[in-house]
């Protein structure tokens, strides 16, 4: 068995060059030049992170829907 003073450069380099796989489950599909599926969208006007990425989203906090900056003051919640 090698103790770290026996290792030579030659088994360092080899040590280096591994490189473990991911699954191709595990891998992000935006690796493979897959379009990223949005995660914010606006209620109203469909606009998403994708579509503007300057966007900035907000959710109403009784129904949880999300809206963009125009449409934030037109969302109304019926009252039952």
């Amino acid at each position: 068995m090698n103790t770290p003073s026996q290792f030579s450069w030659n088994d360092v380099r080899e040590l280096l060059k591994f490189k473990p796989r991911l699954p191709a489950a595990s891998r992000e599909p935006s690796q493979f030049g897959q379009k990223k599926s949005p995660f914010h969208l606006c209620d109203i006007c469909g606009k998403t992170e994708v579509s503007d990425p300057d966007m900035d989203f907000r959710y109403c906090m009784e129904c949880g829907k999300g809206f963009c900056p125009p449409h934030m003051g037109e969302h109304k919640h019926s009252s039952a």
